[in-house]
């Protein structure tokens, strides 16, 4: 007795991650990480527009990065983009190399060398509003103890991201 309703063979259910749920994925993968999650009162477009581009907003936003530079950019097979990016810390004089995947809705940042990582992530969340995701850690052994921290500092960037990007 077959079922109507059944799929078969050749017609799997699709099944598709927003850019939110999938830096919840690589979040399990890379521990570590402190993390926030807020609505911002602001469209998709306008809060991906300004957070994607780095070199100005990072520093305008996250209290951990003093400037960034953008060096190279390298398209991707199926859209986005790798760029090569130094990042200066609050405090240091030493930039910090990164390589990053920056995708419609989704950045993920890898320090060289395993000393850091950062992913932020958006989604339309209704009318005029965005979800947005950050991290933040340092994906070594011993990192985890630095968790509460990177979950403040984030907390405090999202804080900042609204008010950048909220009403006036």
């Amino acid at each position: 007795m077959s079922d109507p309703g059944a799929v078969g063979p050749g017609q799997w259910p699709q099944g598709r991650l927003d850019a939110i749920a999938r830096l919840r994925v690589v979040e399990t993968a890379v521990r570590g990480m402190g993390t926030a999650e807020r609505v911002i009162d602001a469209p998709y477009d306008q809060v991906w527009d300004y957070v994607s581009d780095l070199e100005h907003a990072v520093p305008a936003f996250d209290s951990l990065v003093r400037k960034m530079r953008v060096r190279g950019r390298t398209p991707l097979p199926g859209g986005g983009e790798r760029l090569d990016v130094l990042s200066w810390s609050t405090g240091w004089p030493v930039p910090l190399p990164f390589d990053v995947r920056l995708e419609d809705g989704l950045c993920l940042m890898h320090a060289r060398g395993r000393l850091f990582f950062v992913g932020m992530a958006a989604v339309p969340e209704g009318p005029g509003q965005t979800r947005f995701r950050h991290v933040e850690g340092v994906p070594l052994p011993g990192g985890d103890l630095l968790r509460p921290v990177f979950r403040r500092t984030s907390r405090s960037d999202l804080d900042r991201l609204a008010r950048a990007l909220g009403p006036a």
